[in-house]
């Protein structure tokens, strides 16, 4: 993919995520991943460009991928796909966790690994993303459903527990273990209570629940820990809102007619969310290794994030101790693009990024005041402020009941979403991680109206219409 491809092709916009270098880049290489080319086979593995965040696919090749899907599933070979895809997978978390570990390694052995194993997670992660609306669209179209919740009910038997999925059943269960050994303490005092209690072994149970899921709240190479005083919190949110704390139940859909395809988008719709978990926790406990690599090249952490993994092992195998930083290293903070062409990564800013950016980057029109989306969780009628959050760095900026607006959530959103009074999102099919933790968490939310970030600015009153999938501005 070179400069004139870019400027000549038609592309399609899967939306806009503001990260550094080190993580924008990595979507760049995904096809050059062992699990993505193992699992797609005779598929084409549709390239990526990022541009200021813009995540773009050629609009050619973006259409491949739903031919490869339907050949595929009328020629009866989608459980096969499943097996290769699942094998893969595991492959690739297991391999990204066994690195964290390893103390023998150097910090450039430790890196060239980490990054490698890394980009089997964002290779699997990419072929999700891409593939699952495909998917649910076939669904549709070859009759096996008539709705939305028609493919829920068929996928539901299927479902597994994510990582954060756990987390907030272990958070019900301190809640409920504090009430009960509790009774007298006033509910609102309950997590305060149980603090100065040190005797007690449940405060060392949440101490150990803290330790496992350090990562929550980070993304990649960004993002705050999770903390004591934030999981307390999030205990007494549980507590206070009283019915939270007890256990449901989900009813599951009898089986009928051939499962394949309801198999394979239950383990996409896991599996996009759960490589999100691994690579985030992977990223997460390896800053501490990364951390020492800046140091001694006499830059922080977070200026070593606005480098690429491959501009990183370069440098570490030219020297630990120095870094010649790339000549447009100081512009990057203000946008940057990234690409492949025959291996070769290109990261570009300024004026060249303006240029790829106008005549790649879908024109859409923003002047409307009224969206239409897919109602992922059903909510009646909402109204709010809108925020606009592209990513972590302006995680800051959310208050509690707000209208959530971003392209996509992923793990480090689930903080605000349960803050939000509803969720709206540009892109994502009914398997997203906005409609599957939107569901959850019982907020209103509208997936896929593809401009609403554009649409909407921070502060507008938006009215969300989680019936009929329609956001207005008011």
């Amino acid at each position: 993919m070179n400069k004139t491809d870019i400027l000549e092709k038609k592309w399609i916009n899967y939306g806009r995520w503001t990260q550094p270098t080190i993580s924008g880049a990595f979507w760049t290489h995904w096809d050059e991943a062992e699990c993505a080319r193992e699992v797609s086979q005779d598929s084409p593995l549709p390239a990526i460009v990022f541009l200021d965040g813009y995540h773009l696919t050629p609009l050619d090749e973006d259409h491949a991928v739903k031919t490869y899907f339907n050949k595929r599933y009328s020629e009866g070979t989608l459980g096969e796909f499943l097996e290769k895809f699942e094998t893969s997978s595991k492959k690739s978390e297991a391999r990204i966790l066994a690195i964290l570990g390893n103390t023998m390694l150097s910090n450039a052995e430790y890196a060239r690994e980490l990054f490698a194993a890394f980009l089997e997670v964002v290779g699997a992660w990419s072929f999700l993303f891409r593939f699952s609306t495909s998917l649910e669209e076939i669904a549709r179209e070859q009759g096996l459903a008539v709705s939305d919740d028609d493919i829920l009910r068929h996928m539901r038997p299927y479902t597994r527990v994510t990582l954060l999925e756990q987390q907030t059943i272990e958070l019900k269960e301190f809640a409920r273990a504090l009430r009960a050994q509790y009774p007298a303490i006033p509910v609102t005092e309950l997590t305060k209570h149980v603090m100065d209690d040190a005797s007690t072994p449940l405060l060392a149970k949440i101490h150990d629940h803290v330790q496992e899921f350090s990562w929550f709240g980070t993304h990649h190479w960004e993002g705050e820990p999770y903390t004591l005083e934030k999981c307390l919190s999030d205990i007494q949110d549980i507590l206070n809102k009283g019915g939270d704390v007890e256990e449901g139940s989900v009813a599951v859909s009898s089986s009928e007619g051939d499962q394949t395809i309801w198999k394979l988008l239950a383990a996409f719709a896991y599996w996009r969310t759960h490589c999100a978990e691994v690579s985030d926790k992977a990223a997460y406990l390896s800053r501490e290794r990364l951390t020492d690599v800046a140091k001694k090249w006499s830059i922080t952490y977070e200026e070593l994030t606005w480098l690429s993994s491959g501009e990183i092992i370069k440098a570490l195998d030219i020297s630990e101790d120095s870094i010649e930083l790339p000549t447009n290293f100081a512009e990057r903070k203000a946008g940057y693009g990234a690409w492949v062409d025959n291996g070769v990564e290109h990261i570009v800013v300024g004026a060249e990024l303006a240029t790829l950016i106008d005549a790649a980057v879908p024109k859409v029109d923003t002047s409307v005041s009224e969206i239409k989306g897919t109602v992922a969780s059903k909510g009646g009628v909402i109204t709010g402020i809108a925020r606009i959050i592209m990513g972590p760095s302006e995680f800051a900026s959310f208050v509690a009941g707000d209208i959530l607006v971003a392209n996509e959530t992923t793990p480090d959103f689930v903080p605000l979403m349960k803050n939000a009074a509803a969720i709206v999102t540009d892109t994502g099919g009914i398997t997203s991680h906005a409609a599957i933790v939107s569901r959850e968490l019982k907020k209103p939310c509208v997936i896929g109206t593809k401009i609403a970030t554009k649409v909407f600015k921070n502060g507008d009153m938006v009215e969300v219409d989680a019936i009929n999938g329609i956001v207005r501005k008011i």
